[in-house]
């Protein structure tokens, strides 16, 4: 036993789908580091996390993901500082517990559901006039980042403005948009990066004036099989728990959230 090369699963050489967990980490380091290349933006990525500031305003804007297990959470704080402009709200997500880390003047934001879904989950029935496109152009582009921004909602950010976000180069290769349109007007979005062997979902959102007619279910469902033959995961909030569970998203763990004051 002595001899042998026990591993936790979090190793560099092990591999990025060595649990499910592990894949919803690696999948949403992929997704943050192709993001920030496609705007230009420089990535963190130094083996305890990978972090980017796309923007100084929006609530997700600048954020990193913890990627492997530590005992030494005194670099967050620092590195979080230094991760984009001083006026940005900055978010770091861990999949693994934390100290509290009030005492370094952080926020708790909260610990959301990491749930996972099986391939090929049951399809629900679409509302009626709801049409489901993926988002290939820039004018596609524009109009998802602004549904986001008002359905989401960010307040801090402005929907009439050229996209911020999402940027052309971030189209295409693994990534997968989706726009709902309802009655040929776009009213929700979703999307998943497919990386680490699994659909990685995010960006869900409905405007306010169509909630409650299964929008976001189908749009999540959109997403959840943009490789049908991957599993899907996504972090939830309380609220949106029963919607992904209608899909047949199990929940496997609360994660961490916590942000800058």
């Amino acid at each position: 036993m002595a001899d042998q090369d026990l591993t936790d699963g979090w190793g560099i050489s092990d591999p990025l789908d060595d649990t499910l967990v592990r894949a919803g980490v690696m999948s949403l380091a992929d997704r943050i580091s192709h993001m920030a290349r496609a705007a230009g933006r420089p990535v963190v990525d130094d083996g305890r996390w990978v972090a980017s500031s796309l923007s100084d305003r929006g609530m997700f804007s600048t954020a990193g993901i913890v990627t492997r297990p530590t005992d030494d959470w005194s670099w967050v704080a620092p590195a979080l500082a230094a991760l984009g402009p001083p006026e940005a709200i900055k978010l770091l997500l861990s999949p693994f517990p934390t100290p509290d880390l009030r005492l370094d003047g952080l926020q708790l934001m909260g610990h959301p559901p990491f749930m996972v879904c099986p391939p090929r989950g049951p399809i629900p029935d679409r509302p009626p006039g709801l049409t489901i496109k993926q988002v290939q152009d820039d004018g596609d582009l524009g109009a998802f980042e602004r549904i986001l921004i008002e359905g989401y909602p960010l307040p801090d950010m402005d929907p009439a403005a050229a996209p911020s976000l999402f940027r052309p180069g971030y189209l295409g290769d693994r990534t997968h948009l989706y726009l709902g349109l309802l009655d040929g007007e776009p009213v929700a979005t979703s999307g998943a990066r497919v990386a680490a062997g699994v659909n990685h979902v995010e960006f869900i959102a409905t405007l306010p004036a169509v909630r409650g007619r299964g929008i976001g279910l189908a749009m999540t469902q959109a997403a959840s099989v943009s490789d049908p033959n991957c599993p899907a995961v996504l972090i939830a909030s309380d609220h949106g728990r029963g919607v992904y569970e209608s899909l047949s998203y199990l929940p496997v763990s609360r994660w961490t959230i916590w942000m800058t004051t």
